[in-house]
Formats: C-alpha cells, structure tokens, sequence
C-alpha cells in the first residue's frame, strides 16, 4: 500500500519522472530523483560471504560501489549479462549502490493519476518492493522503493 507521505509526493506535482528499464522482458521503473547515474556495465569484484544478490563491487570514477543484481534482489532467476547490461547508480542515505538490470528503456513522464498502489504481487514479486504501479499505454510498469530494495536481509 501507498503510505500517506509517498502518495502525497505521487500525486503533489500531477506528474512524476521515473528510469525505466527492463528485467527480462518486465518492465519496472525508479524515481529519477533517486538515480545518480547509469553506466554501462563496469569489471565487477566478487565479494565473499555476501549475500547472493550483491553481485561485487565495482571502482566507479575512484568510488567503491556495491553491485546489486536486481533481479536476484527481487527474487527471481539471476540477471544475464549481455552488451545491454547497465548499472543503475541509486543513491542511499550513505552512498551509492549499483543495480544491474538487463537494459534501459527511457526516461518516463507519468501522469500521477495513472499510478496505482501496488498489488501483493506483481510479476511473482512481493508488492512490498514496489510503491507503485504505472498503467502505461500497452503495458504495466511497477514503480520500485528503492529504500525497501537496499534493506539488508535480517
């Protein structure tokens, strides 16, 4: 569900910017506000012990950051590394983290009353990784919580 202060922001401006891009063929969306950069894809250092979604580190223009596969985050099949790879840089109360996605899509300009609260499930995911649902023209774009995708396991 929508939280009364993220529904507020959604539907304060009547419009809302979001990066989307793709999971295999899904598609899924991140408030622009919260993207720091996009790169392509950077030589990754495994990390031992970490969870299975943190894909490694990577050296980003003299900055450390994590990895992340996004689609392992979300509980699916391990994201396949092509030349369409990117890593989206987000920003976190600390630092950057990298999520690796299988492509980009574009920068969407949603029109807040298109936007719906999630469902409990979404493309076998859990709706609690999503703060939203965008009802694009052909298809359906789920808006991701960056905060809840950067929570560590407990």
């Amino acid at each position: 569900m929508i939280e009364a202060t993220q529904k507020t922001a959604l539907e304060s401006s009547g419009f809302r910017d979001m990066v989307a891009f793709y999971l295999g063929t899904n598609q899924y969306a991140l408030d622009i506000a919260r993207v720091r950069g996009i790169n392509k894809l950077l030589p990754i250092t495994e990390v031992e012990r970490a969870p299975d979604y943190v894909k490694g580190l990577v050296n980003l223009r003299g900055q450390v950051v994590t990895v992340l596969d996004l689609n392992l985050r979300l509980g699916q099949a391990s994201t396949s590394v092509t030349r369409d790879s990117r890593i989206i840089i987000v920003s976190s109360e600390e630092e950057g983290v990298g999520l690796l996605v299988d492509r980009l899509n574009d920068v969407v300009h949603a029109a807040s009353d298109l936007i719906e609260a999630p469902p409990a499930n979404l493309d076998g995911i859990q709706g609690d990784f999503f703060v939203g649902v965008y009802k694009a023209a052909e298809s359906l774009i789920g808006i991701l919580d960056v905060d809840e995708l950067l929570k560590t396991s407990e």
